[in-house]
């Protein structure tokens, strides 16, 4: 039996994969027990926080050009995508936003989510091989046992008896990257693929399903710059690699087809295009791409998985010359060099790994078990079947054995969540306006973003939006004069810090540091010993400290400084900023505790 001919056993793999992608987050509420307080959130770092407090913008009826800060909110967005708009459209449109929970509402998305993307691989798959054991191990291997492949967990495991379970989440499990622009994504690929095998003749009767693909196609692919630069960007080397394969082939029809769905897609993404080019031309762009850890680099970047799939297909190419869809294959593989070594042209690189992971990866593990089964010879039908059922079951074991294990790593964090719920609820009570909290990288401050309408202070997530140095500059000083034990020797306490551990404050100090100084901000991360670093921290320390001295020269000062910004409330997380000393804000009216959690207003009302 089949629906929209997809095997029910296929969609009820489908949907078990995705609950056991989401089944740390339905577990949770059970393993918090009296301490579940209703946040559930998934944690891949701080991501999915960040994209929840995008959401609740768009509920807020903000723009985004700042999430963080209120300060700015008009600015462009910087990430130039408009996932949360449309996520939340339903509720914009109906003017119900005051009844959504954003947590819950993403949460659901991402399952049904996941099964439609799932259910589109194994399409796309079907259009390639037409076997639908083969297209259902390949659509669930790719989304559940890529970290199997590209962390040499089974040779590991071969070799040194290496636990098949890691301690990472299913990349899947996060909202709503990558689930969001994977759809459309395989959808231009479907339709692509279709579009490619079919006669593209200057009349549309002669051959309507094919102007049907091309029209498709270029409206997916030009949805696609609404929704996440790597995905269009991806696209478009797909496409582009096509259309020179087809030519190269004599293969006119494809080659008239990739270029008719390139200028479809182009048309519809004219309005991104046009974004792009004036916020990255504009004075703005240098500060953005510092912070996107943009690098100038013209180095080679390898790619194992690439090699891997690219001498496979040598040797399938070989053995297989009159299969349809080399060229095809030829251009899925060729897209990843693209997207990867790209940066050898143009000198700059931005955090090319979301080529790897969501491109890359994936579609080198569909045309791989492709290739490899169709090297099979045609009377080994039942080994194939066998193979398949294998990598479906190597899949849902290696996805639920990684996300129980990875279940208790980020446990202990999600139960300290519960204990800002009662603070959230007084919070939100209050009119909208600014908090001060913890600036540091933990996901406590977010909650603040995500369950009230009021805004941060500072948080280090605001430097990939718009924001003045100055402000950031400003929130240092107030922060290291709220530490006391940085209070009266700021340098001296970051001179320490600097050569031990990174905490929030170096984190500050270094943002604004590597941007005077010029310093790539990837230059921090790989080494806090590098000369040049030291060399600029010694000039730049004691201009910081004069700034220091003057600002909080006065008594109250800093408080002025707060209020004048917005300031209406500090949220002081006793756990996680010990070193806070508040009686330099008096007078302070604490008006909501919940454990080691205290809620301040600094009105004197």
């Amino acid at each position: 039996m089949t629906i929209l001919r997809i095997p029910l056993w296929a969609l009820g793999l489908f949907i078990l994969l995705a609950l056991l992608i989401e089944a740390p987050l339905i577990a949770f509420p059970f393993f918090a027990g009296e301490r579940y307080q209703g946040i559930n959130i998934a944690h891949f770092g701080n991501d999915e926080h960040y994209y929840l407090t995008r959401a609740r913008e768009v509920l807020d009826g903000h723009s985004l050009g700042q999430p963080i800060l209120a300060e700015g909110k008009q600015n462009p967005d910087s990430f130039l995508y408009n996932d949360e708009q449309i996520a939340m459209s339903p509720f914009t449109m109906t003017r119900t936003t005051s009844f959504v929970d954003v947590v819950t509402y993403y949460n659901t998305l991402n399952f049904a989510g996941l099964i439609i993307l799932l259910t589109l691989i194994f399409l796309f798959v079907k259009a390639l091989s037409g076997d639908p054991h083969m297209s259902a191990a390949a659509a669930i291997f790719a989304v559940g046992g890529y970290l199997l492949i590209e962390n040499g967990t089974i040779l590991s495991v071969i070799a040194h008896g290496k636990d098949v379970f890691y301690n990472t989440f299913n990349i899947f499990g996060r909202s709503n990257f990558p689930y969001m622009p994977l759809i459309p994504f395989y959808g231009a690929l479907i339709a692509i693929y279709y579009a490619h095998t079919q006669p593209l003749r200057l009349s549309p009767r002669e051959n309507m399903a094919a102007y049907a693909y091309v029209l498709t196609a270029g409206i997916l692919f030009g949805l696609l710059f609404y929704l996440y630069f790597y995905a269009w960007t991806f696209m478009l080397a797909i496409l582009g690699g096509l259309t020179l394969f087809a030519l190269a082939s004599r293969k006119w029809d494809a080659a008239l087809s990739g270029v008719a769905i390139t200028c479809i897609g182009l048309l519809i993404g004219g309005v991104k295009l046009a974004a792009f080019y004036s916020l990255y031309t504009s004075p703005i762009a240098d500060q953005l791409a510092h912070f996107f850890l943009s690098i100038d680099n013209r180095q080679f970047i390898m790619s194992t998985t690439g090699l891997a799939t690219t001498l496979l297909f040598a040797f399938y190419f070989y053995m297989r010359k009159s299969d349809p869809n080399n060229l095809f294959i030829a251009a899925l593989i060729a897209a990843g060099w693209v997207a990867l070594e790209q940066q050898m042209i143009t000198g700059r690189s931005v955090q090319y790994g979301h080529y790897y992971w969501y491109f890359i990866v994936p579609l080198s593990i569909l045309v791989s078990i492709y290739m490899c089964m169709r090297l099979l010879p045609d009377r080994m039908v039942r080994f194939r079947v066998a193979l398949s059922v294998l990598l479906i079951a190597a899949a849902l074991v290696h996805t639920g054995g990684t996300q129980y294990k990875s279940f208790f790593t980020t446990a202990d964090n999600k139960l300290r969540e519960q204990d800002f719920a009662p603070v959230l609820t007084r919070l939100s009570e209050e009119i909208p306006a600014i908090v001060l909290g913890d600036p540091g990288g933990e996901s406590y401050p977010f909650l603040t973003t995500i369950y009230t309408s009021h805004d941060l202070y500072w948080n280090n997530a605001a430097t990939v939006s718009i924001f003045p140095m100055e402000y950031l500059r400003e929130a240092l000083f107030v922060y290291l004069y709220l530490n006391k034990d940085a209070r009266d020797d700021p340098v001296g306490y970051l001179r320490t810090s600097l050569a031990s551990t990174s905490n929030a404050y170096t984190v500050m100090y270094e943002n604004i540091e590597s941007v005077e100084a010029d310093i790539s901000l990837t230059r921090y991360h790989s080494s806090r010993t590098d000369t040049e670093i030291i060399s600029a921290r010694e000039q730049f320390l004691p201009i910081l400290e004069k700034e220091y001295r003057a600002l909080v020269s006065s008594v109250g000062a800093v408080r002025n400084i707060l209020t004048e910004n917005g300031v209406r409330y500090v949220l002081w997380d006793k756990r996680e900023t010990p070193e806070w000393d508040l009686s330099v804000l008096s007078p302070l009216t604490l008006i909501a505790t919940s454990t080691d959690i205290e809620l301040y207003s600094l009105s004197t009302k």
